[in-house]
């Protein structure tokens, strides 16, 4: 039985070329970004895109999930494979310049943001959501976040739904209340520092190809 990390890490990602928009404007959810202009690069798959801007969201603020900036609690996830596979008929651009934006589920609750968290992925019927942290340690499969890979296997056939549970922040996440930015080359992370020094940020990009695949 693998227990919730304290600090609980979350993940978010998305291409390098929004990172200076972040930085000035926080990390928007996908309402507000596609509403402010601002999505550059769709990486996501416009199915589910479309799906989370159908499906309700009944307890917090309530809304759709679009209006929530999603993270994962590990990185390696079933979409991002699935970007590195070339499942994504829209976006066939690979992972190489994909970053990940990551803090943890305490800095979010310590600054007040209005969250809401999710057992898997937060389209599913199944899925349950809930604004209670204490909620989040017993709902979350902590063990199936540590498994490489993560494969459905005929006891366990929902692994990778509940692989894609999110922690969902709406609206907007401040970029002060990130903590880290995650690249895959030296390459990423010195344009990454660039963009980050132009801003006056004194964060820095950390290489971690491990994230990917």
């Amino acid at each position: 039985m693998v227990s919730r990390p304290m600090p609980t890490k979350v993940f978010h990602f998305t291409r390098v070329e929004h990172l200076s928009s972040i930085v000035e404007s926080g990390l928007l959810s996908d309402s507000r970004a596609r509403a402010a202009g601002l999505m550059q690069i769709e990486v996501g798959q416009q199915s589910i895109k479309q799906r989370r801007a159908e499906t309700p969201v009944h307890v917090g603020p309530g809304g759709v999930v679009a209006d929530y900036t999603p993270f994962y609690y590990a990185p390696r996830s079933p979409m991002m494979h699935n970007i590195h596979s070339g499942k994504v008929p829209s976006y066939q651009d690979g992972t190489d310049r994909l970053i990940y934006l990551a803090t943890t589920t305490q800095q979010l609750v310590h600054a007040d943001s209005t969250w809401v968290a999710t057992d898997r992925n937060a389209v599913l019927k199944t899925a349950e959501f809930s604004l209670d942290d204490a909620r989040v340690t017993d709902m979350i499969d902590w063990q199936v976040m540590t498994l490489e890979p993560c494969i459905p296997v005929a006891d366990h056939p929902d692994r990778i739904e509940r692989r894609m549970a999110e922690f969902l922040v709406h609206d907007t996440v401040p970029f002060g209340n990130l903590l880290a930015i995650g690249v895959k080359s030296p390459d990423l992370a010195a344009e990454v520092d660039q963009v980050l020094e132009q801003h006056g940020s004194s964060l820095r990009a950390l290489v971690r190809p491990a994230w990917y695949f």
